[in-house]
């Protein structure tokens, strides 16, 4: 064989590697597409994420689903699946189908009703369908056994959205029914997040009852949190107990875009930005500066509004890529705001 025809074999076979269209090539797209749980009480919230990444150098799609079981729910950014009978076909609507492109990534969560099985080892399944650039599957599965002798009510330590510095505080039960003198001896959790207490509750008719109160730290930053806290007991047959927490934290005031491109600017020409200041209630920008001379901030420090709009003039004096950080400062508690505007500058 020629050089000419050796190479020009290997380029088809670098083709061949880097399309989806050939074999299961939707499988690749996760590492990994099983996940147990393990030993857990019942009312535990068994949810799982599967992550899902473009490896591919075109646009994939997730075009729906095959829920096993009507206990399991399927959640992809904003859409949420749940079946009403076993192994039930969901084909999401054009507009709900989701594309990644090329390095993209999609979380795709899943979620086991452990109410519905007591004393047993569950298992349920989703199977993700793909239908761009070809048709494939994957099957992602999740298992758990679930104990009859312990139960958290509810499940998860679930906060929702939470305005950032006000106080809020769940609760939730460890309950245990058995012979065991069952006895929580430690409990694990992240202290700059939380702050949590546990107490025993009762202990009579080999039945124990323990409540547990967890509370967000005000100086929490925005953001979302997952975190897990873990209980450690004397029963050697389910020494930890993990329970989820999940909270997303909202800054009183935000920017919008936090990042602003102009692309190619010529030197000396004016380009004029305008970025969005919001809270949830009215507020005052009290102060606003520039990394660069080459930024112009233009604002109102005496309007009180819920919405501003800052208005920002570049002027670029000299070529090249240009970086500047922009500052904005309110009445309201809290870091300044922050907003990078890139460019590159030519003649």
């Amino acid at each position: 064989m020629s050089i000419r025809h050796s190479l020009s074999a290997v380029a088809v076979a670098l083709v061949i590697a880097a399309s989806p269209a050939y074999g299961g090539w939707a499988e690749k797209l996760f590492e990994e597409t099983s996940f147990d749980f393990g030993t857990v009480p019942g009312g535990f919230d068994a949810r799982h994420s599967f992550v899902a990444r473009n490896v591919y150098g075109e646009p994939v799609r997730i075009a729906g689903f095959i829920v096993a079981c009507g206990c399991t729910e399927v959640r992809v950014n904003n859409v949420r699946v749940r079946p009403d009978y076993p192994n039930q076909r969901i084909m999401l609507g054009d507009d709900e189908r989701i594309t990644l492109q090329p390095g993209e990534t999609a979380t795709i969560e899943m979620a086991l009703d452990t109410k519905k099985f007591v004393g047993e080892h569950k298992t349920t399944a989703v199977t993700v369908i793909f239908d761009r650039p070809s048709y494939s599957t994957v099957r992602l599965q999740m298992a758990a056994y679930i104990r009859q002798d312990v139960v958290t009510n509810p499940g998860a330590v679930v906060f929702g959205t939470l305005d950032q510095g006000k106080p809020a505080t769940r609760e939730l039960e460890i309950e245990y029914a058995g012979g065991y003198d069952w006895r929580i001896t430690t409990i694990q959790w992240n202290p700059d997040l939380f702050d949590l207490t546990a107490t025993e509750s009762y202990r009579r008719n080999r039945r124990v009852g323990y409540r547990i109160k967890v509370s967000v730290k005000p100086n929490v930053p925005p953001g979302r949190i997952r975190e897990t806290i873990i209980v450690r007991t004397n029963d050697p047959s389910t020494p930890e107990i993990r329970i989820p927490v999940d909270a997303t934290i909202v800054a009183a005031v935000t920017v919008t875009p936090s990042t602003v491109a102009l692309g190619n600017v010529s030197v000396g020409r004016e380009v004029k930005k305008t970025i969005i200041v919001r809270g949830r209630e009215a507020f005052r920008i009290t102060a606003a500066r520039s990394s660069s001379p080459a930024v112009k901030i233009d604002f109102s420090r005496e309007r009180r509004a819920a919405i501003h709009m800052v208005n920002l003039r570049f002027v670029p004096a000299e070529t090249g890529d240009h970086e500047a950080l922009i500052e904005l400062e309110t009445d309201r508690d809290g870091p300044p705001l922050r907003v990078t505007l890139r460019a590159h500058v030519t003649p």
